[in-house]
């Protein structure tokens, strides 16, 4: 199995100033600045499988389509009932949840998928990731060897990225 990114779309979103300041100017552009830096990452690293997760509890149509769309070679869920249960069971469900990292700084999700055998990043982890894939023109990404800081879980994945 692949290795998959689980992001907890929201909550990444508020963890992390650059994506939380486009938040206050609107949901979508919150959304639209985090799916962004993602697919520049899916670009340098084609092998991840890479989910995004948000609430759409009550929410009006999004106008992003479906509740499970594909953009930009993410897959987009929104979830009408709760991006949280929706996460775990993804995890619960997987054939390889050691083949998982959840993105989530939000501590029932990640002390549930860890006791499933999935790995953990914190949103100011994935950023670091983020940051390696540095965007060149609109279609063209450049990934460093660099090695990135963090923990043992970081560089773990980074080791599954170069397989």
């Amino acid at each position: 199995m692949r290795p998959r990114l689980i992001i907890d779309g929201y909550n990444v979103i508020k963890a992390l100033d650059e994506l939380r300041i486009k938040e206050d100017i609107s949901l979508e552009a919150g959304r639209q600045a985090l799916i962004n830096r993602l697919a520049s990452y899916k670009t340098a690293h084609p092998g991840v499988d890479i989910t995004v997760v948000f609430d759409a509890a009550g929410a009006p149509d999004s106008g992003w389509g479906t509740e499970q769309t594909k953009i930009r070679s993410l897959k987009i869920i929104f979830d009408r009932k709760c991006a949280d249960s929706r996460i775990k069971k993804i995890v619960e469900t997987s054939s390889n949840p050691r083949a998982i990292t959840v993105v989530s700084g939000d501590k029932g999700i990640t002390i549930y998928a860890r006791g499933l055998g999935a790995k953990i990043l914190s949103p100011a982890e994935l950023f670091q990731r983020l940051k390696t894939s540095n965007r060149v023109g609109r279609n063209q990404v450049i990934k460093t060897d660099k090695p990135l800081p963090g923990t043992a879980q970081a560089r773990e994945i980074d080791q599954e990225l170069k397989q």
